[in-house]
């Protein structure tokens, strides 16, 4: 069992800043940063080494979320997910002294801390204020054959955040991130305010991001910010997905109005 306390999270955090401080602001096709090395590799290294298992965290399959083959846990709860909106995948759900709950504890007094939260506002040049945001996110594992089609992520999300948690020998393109671009007016007009998981057919990838070990890429949740990935690798995927987003006094209306999209959020793999 690890000490937190003898980890050194200003280090830690200071770091992360940095990463994001002096990473390039990509603009094509929509605002974005690939930063390599985001953590320090003694860091890094220590996560890895005891990653959560399968068997420590929590399968989101149910009437409403239909990712079989994923595996989470919540690091902080998003409100809106009606399936964790009480915190039933938080990992304040493990026992208080098992490796597991310290682990995700120190990820959430690092990853997740304010000081994080304001560095990426500056970045993306974000002007809602910090105390109307949260930031929410997970560990989380995908399986094979997992991902989600091409979409934008739902408007209270400012900032959408993953870190590639990868061992080395994963095929990088298989696992990565795709940027997409709708392949023509005609689609740019029809896709307008869609918020669904597509089929790739109306799209070209602009660019994959690899998953390559210890790479954050982060992008500002925009009108154009199409994204997507299909995990065609027969392994594990392991990432640490991360949201900053408005903090709503009630979800319940965006919920209502988002079902269908996240009823249907595997239907495009059909």
């Amino acid at each position: 069992m690890f000490n937190i306390d003898r980890i050194e999270t200003i280090k830690i955090k200071n770091h992360i800043i940095n990463s994001v401080s002096n990473a390039v602001l990509n603009k094509d096709p929509y605002p974005h940063l690939v930063i390599d090395n985001y953590l320090p590799d003694d860091f890094y290294n220590f996560l890895m080494d005891n990653y959560p298992q399968k068997s420590d965290m929590f399968n989101p399959f149910n009437s409403v979320r239909t990712y079989e083959n994923i595996w989470q846990i919540d690091i902080q709860s998003d409100p809106y997910v009606s399936g964790a909106s009480k915190g039933q995948w938080s990992y304040l759900n493990k026992e208080k002294d098992s490796e597991v709950f310290a682990l995700c504890e120190l990820i959430h007094k690092t990853l997740f801390s304010d000081d994080v939260k304001k560095v990426y506002n500056k970045k993306f040049s974000i002007d809602k204020k910090l105390d109307k945001q949260i930031m929410v996110g997970r560990v989380s594992i995908d399986g094979y054959d997992s991902g989600l089609g091409p979409h934008i992520d739902r408007e209270d999300k400012i900032i959408s955040k993953v870190l590639y948690m990868a061992k080395g020998d994963e095929p990088s393109k298989l696992c990565g991130t795709h940027l997409l671009r709708p392949k023509n007016d005609k689609f740019v007009n029809e896709l307008e305010g869609n918020t669904n998981h597509l089929t790739y057919e109306k799209f070209n990838i602009t660019e994959t991001v690899e998953y390559i070990p210890n790479r954050m890429i982060a992008w500002e949740v925009v009108s154009n910010s199409w994204h997507a990935y299909h995990q065609k690798y027969d392994g594990d995927r392991r990432s640490i997905k991360m949201f900053i987003q408005e903090k709503l006094d009630s979800y319940a209306q965006l919920r209502e109005s988002k079902i269908d999209a996240t009823m249907s959020s595997q239907d495009w793999k059909k």
